[in-house]
């Protein structure tokens, strides 16, 4: 497992063998640290193969709705073009997480990658496991 980017909000990293991009997303939503992390990744997404990716939110405190225009429009797309089958998204009980969320959810679109909620990491991996197996 390599990682890709840490800081104080989120850690990024890349597990070549999976294809699976992890965010660990801790503490109070931090809209700067949150779009650094995305352009580097979607950077890397350029060079690296990369079908799965996992979001774990069960730390994270507060709203993203700051972040959904930029994750639906630049984060998801990209994912997509390059490949991208499925996103597990784990998120926290905290209800302004949940909201936002709900939102980011309303507003994304994509053709081909398949996107679901979950409130387990073993849950949320055991479904991406289930398409890599088929790939």
């Amino acid at each position: 497992m390599d990682t890709l980017i840490a800081n104080k909000f989120v850690t990024v990293t890349y597990t070549p063998d999976l294809k699976l991009l992890t965010y660990k997303w801790t503490g109070i939503v931090n809209f700067e640290l949150g779009i650094e992390a995305f352009k580097k990744t979607m950077s890397f997404l350029q060079t690296h193969p990369c079908y799965f990716v996992l979001h774990d939110a069960t730390e994270m405190i507060g709203t993203f709705t700051k972040l959904n225009d930029f994750m639906s429009k630049e984060v998801a797309l990209n994912f997509e073009k390059h490949g991208g089958k499925r996103s597990a998204l784990v998120i926290s009980s905290d209800v302004f997480s949940v909201f936002a969320i709900n939102q980011y959810l309303k507003v994304v679109k994509t053709n081909n990658v398949e996107i679901k909620l979950f409130r387990s990491i073993d849950s949320a991996m055991e479904w991406l496991k289930e398409k890599m197996l088929v790939e």
